[in-house]
């Protein structure tokens, strides 16, 4: 990583744009398969001078219309339309066949727009019934416009291969008429993103310094998605070219065409042109190009998963035109995206699996592609930052970016696909076929700047992965925290929905639709607030080849109502092989909780119960709130006169007693699949629903269908007042013969307030689970010879002799003459912070504590807290003493420093927090015997 730059820009740079020796990017010839690439261009090779501007109209064009006759797909569908060259004036809908312009809808309303040329076009549109302008004229437009841009990009290899003057002629041709038409083109995007409602606007270019050069804002200032539009000169989501699914600036920029011009820049055909129009067409195109840069730097920096491309296309247009500011733009933005926005482990600030690959495989693409190799001009010194740049090398420069590739990899599932958290998308919701679990034993992973937490037991189709995820919410966030994911035996078991842009886009970032539990019915707060919305690690452990233990909270998630707000989750290996999970959920505060579980969101299911349950009308929701069967946008409405409205989504309901423990199956249609049987243990005054929501995934992004599937839910209800609840639930997945037999409670003679005790049973062995709701804590069971002082503590039996025996964050565990005994674990305060990012030989801690030397266990865990609530779970390589205090080594970044005074902390990464005092640190115990084989 870099020290950070300043990202104001001040006009005055130079005058003048660089020599450039072209082509600056050569075409890599091997890829280039020219007889293919003739018969693609032909019919455009024959195109006139005046069919090429009758294409190109010098008009605003429109990219995403929706079509008036349907609602299939979603708003925004970059897909929808079916346009061709053989039949150019009209557009066909994907969806329901109908082709536009027609008589049934016709463009007999006008918008009256002038552009910045002070030419006025009048753009028809049909009207739907929400006002929705239906300009289908301008889609056409776009379509013809994109064609031959497209085409531009064909041709420009052909010429790089061929060396043909003609093709350097077209391309001369057709760029030229884009930079005519282009102050034609009005700012133009939608309205909103809740109905994506097409708008023109009517805003002047503002007149540029005289080096050419707009100053970039001041980052934040001003910034508007949609008007009014404040200091900012174009809404966010607008552009002039008409690039990009939601018409914004990041698709403003022509780099394809600029690369066009570098393949003929030393062609005599555009020295021709120049003299057939009495005008340097270089230096028009040229200006053409700087123009659509200089749209994207009237906006202020915003560091996110699009910045990658817009950093591609200003380093391609300034390399080519000559203009070094657009280069060291470019890498000033990717240096300090990645100062900025990426948590300390290597996670994209908005924790989603498709965002991160978006924005790390951009930056590593792009700045290969682009920036790999670059010098600046001699001489040159850029005023803003201070940099001559000479032979870059992105690899060398920004090692941090091979960290974030790898970061992500630990989110995916056996398949070797990437779990669907937050705004990612699952391989059903593509459309994709998903193939079955790698042969490779799974690994357990910790997310510790982000929030994440993977469990990982076994391989192939005995492949077991639990997650739990505690992050916070930074942008495509859902509002999940502690929820829950399992995939074995092929299946994602308890399935996270991920993304969509269907209507039922509300319900998949609701927190009715993770596996979680709701407070008072309502949504959880996942950003913002004077508590961190972010979960915090509690513990977590990597026992031997048995056991995997995790815990976290989040009681920010309903900050002033919930004093308890924690999960730990453990996965148990089963002696004949598979996995089964422990789930503890403990709730104090609020007056209603209700837990909830989700089934299967691929394929069709059951849920059936182990308890009588009787017929249950109507929905979740309140009896007197009319609930509507739908709605017509992504984003509407999330309350109902106040009430979360994802529970009126609740259907095929039945209702049962949940005061004893029961159990809960869900199971395929197909005998010889995998069942998932969730034990309960029961709780007074519990009420059990059981009903199916909207699965979301297999209506493949259609509207049209994204009502049509449901999935099994099961929901937990507990009302009272200053509520406390601790769910306790066994999660089995199986096939054939369930490997447990009997699910009870461990019934405790003594233990503090939280502490829960079960018994699973199988078949020869029994496994025994105390969880209490602190180290400290006192547990013992009532009728065996079972006790410990532990967070929790784990005992396998095999015909009453001890097999196996655990402890995660404690002291002691005995079961009759076998224990396992630790002295307490050190805690205490953090005096320093080494980092070998500020110039320290190390990356470590210097604690007040006297610690024994030693190596580091495996995977073992420092957690750190800091005095806002937040923890981070360092990996400890080494612990040696060093005077009267002692040094953690640890195996990466620590990612906080010291405040100068001491008396504080700094995040040095993503979210960048401070907190109030003294960090501490506390050490965790955990330990596994093994005393007999399994």
């Amino acid at each position: 990583m870099v020290a950070a730059l300043t990202l104001l820009v001040a006009p005055g740079l130079h005058a003048k744009s660089f020599p450039v020796n072209h082509p600056v990017f050569p075409v890599d010839l091997e890829k280039v398969d020219v007889s293919k690439l003739r018969a693609a261009t032909q019919r455009v090779m024959e195109f006139t001078p005046a069919q090429i501007d009758e294409l190109l109209v010098a008009r605003t064009t429109f990219h995403n219309i929706d079509c008036p006759n349907c609602t299939g797909g979603t708003l925004s569908d970059p897909n929808r339309w079916k346009w061709s060259i053989d039949d150019p004036d009209h557009i066909k809908c994907k969806f329901c066949g109908m082709v536009f312009p027609n008589d049934q809808y016709p463009l007999d309303k006008v918008t009256q727009i002038t552009d910045s040329t002070g030419q006025v076009h009048q753009y028809r549109y049909w009207e739907g019934e929400d006002g929705y302008k239906h300009y289908l004229q301008m889609a056409i437009d776009y379509f013809k416009q994109s064609y031959m841009e497209g085409m531009v990009d064909r041709l420009s290899w052909l010429y790089a291969a061929t060396a043909e003057e003609k093709y350097a002629r077209q391309i001369a041709l057709i760029l030229n008429r884009l930079a005519d038409v282009y102050p034609h083109y009005n700012p133009h995007g939608i309205s909103d993103w809740s109905t994506f409602k097409p708008v023109i606007y009517e805003i002047q270019p503002p007149p540029l310094p005289e080096d050419g050069l707009w100053p970039v804002p001041e980052s934040g200032s001003g910034h508007r998605r949609f008007p009014p539009l404040g200091k900012a000169i174009y809404p966010y989501c607008s552009s002039r070219r008409g690039g990009g699914g939601d018409n914004w600036h990041y698709g403003e920029m022509a780099y394809r065409q600029a690369y066009a011009y570098d393949r003929i820049a030393n062609s005599p055909e555009l020295d021709k042109l120049s003299e057939e129009l009495g005008e340097d067409v270089r230096a028009k195109l040229e200006d053409y190009f700087r123009q659509t840069a200089n749209y994207s730097r009237t906006f202020p920096i915003i560091l996110g998963n699009m910045t990658p491309k817009l950093c591609r296309n200003f380093a391609v247009i300034g390399r080519i035109i000559g203009e070094p500011e657009f280069v060291h733009d470019a890498f000033r933005r990717i240096w300090r995206m990645l100062e900025v926005n990426f948590y300390p482990d290597g996670m994209w600030r908005e924790g989603t699996p498709s965002y991160h690959n978006q924005t790390v495989n951009g930056l590593v693409a792009y700045t290969r592609g682009v920036l790999k190799g670059y010098s600046d001009p001699e001489g040159y010194v850029n005023p803003l930052d201070g940099l001559h740049l000479e032979n870059t090398d992105p690899d060398k420069d920004l090692p941090f970016l091979a960290e974030a590739q790898a970061a992500v990899g630990k989110l995916k599932l056996p398949t070797g696909h990437y779990a669907a958290i937050h705004d990612s998308w699952a391989q059903t919701s593509l459309g994709r076929s998903v193939g079955r679990p790698k042969d490779t034993p799974l690994k357990s992973h910790l997310l510790w700047g982000y929030g994440h937490a993977i469990l990982g037991l076994g391989a192939g189709e005995l492949a077991t992965q639990a997650h739990l995820h505690f992050s916070g919410w930074y942008g495509h966030g859902h509002e999940d925290n502690l929820s829950l994911l399992l995939y074995s035996h092929g299946k994602e078991l308890l399935p996270d929905l991920g993304y969509t842009h269907t209507d039922l886009r509300t319900f998949t970032m609701n927190s009715l639709a993770h596996n979680v539990a709701v407070v008072d019915g309502k949504r959880q707060q996942a950003r913002g607030g004077n508590v961190p919305a972010d979960g915090y690690l509690v513990a977590y452990a990597v026992l031997g080849d048995l056991l995997r233990y995790a815990e976290a909270g989040a009681e920010g998630a309903y900050p002033g109502v919930t004093q308890v707000y924690r999960r730990a989750i453990a996965l148990v290996g089963l002696p004949q092989g598979g996995s089964y999970v422990l789930d503890i959920f403990r709730i104090t505060g609020g007056s209603k909780h209700d837990w909830v579980i989700h089934g299967s969101a691929d394929e069709d299911q059951t849920l059936s119960v182990s308890i009588p349950s009787g017929s249950f009308s109507g929905s979740l929701m309140p009896p007197e709130i009319e609930f509507p069967p739908g709605w017509p946008a992504e984003s509407l409405p999330k309350t109902i006169d106040g009430y979360n409205a994802m529970y009126g989504l609740f259907d095929d309901l039945c209702i049962g007693p949940g005061d004893e423990t029961f159990s809960a199956t869900f199971s395929y249609p197909q005998e010889d699949s995998p069942k998932l049987q969730t034990t309960i243990l029961g709780q007074p005054e519990t009420v059990v629903y059981i009903g199916t929501l909207p699965s979301v995934r297999r209506a493949a992004e259609s509207n049209e269908k994204a009502w049509d599937f449901r999935m099994p839910a099961l929901l937990l209800r507990r009302e009272g007042e200053k509520l406390e609840s601790i769910f306790a639930a066994v999660h089995l997945p199986y096939q054939g013969a369930p490997p447990l037999q009997r699910i009870t409670r461990l019934e405790l003679e003594d233990g503090p307030a939280g502490t829960i005790g079960l018994i699973c049973e199988g078949n020869g062995f029994t496994d025994y689970h105390l969880c209490g709701p602190d180290p400290e804590g006192e547990m013992k069971a009532a009728g065996i010879p079972l006790s410990a002082t532990a967070r929790y503590a784990f005992v396998r039996t095999n015909n009453d002799q001890v097999t196996q025996m655990a402890l995660v964050d404690g002291t002691e565990v005995r079961f009759g003459d076998q224990e396992i005994a630790l002295p307490p674990a050190a805690s205490g305060e953090i005096l320093a912070v080494r980092r070998q990012e500020a110039g320290d030989a190390e990356d470590a801690l210097v604690v007040d504590a006297e610690l024994q030397s030693r190596l580091g266990l495996p995977d073992e865990r420092i957690i750190v807290s800091f005095g806002n609530g937040m923890t981070y779970g360092l990996a400890i390589s080494e612990i040696r003493r060093e005077g009267e205090n002692s040094v953690i080594v640890l195996t990466h970044r620590p990612g906080f420093k010291l405040a100068e005074d001491g008396e504080g902390a700094v995040m040095t990464y993503f979210p960048h927090k401070k907190s109030p005092g003294r960090p501490q640190f506390q050490l965790q115990n955990i330990a596994v015997s093994t005393t007999a084989p399994l």
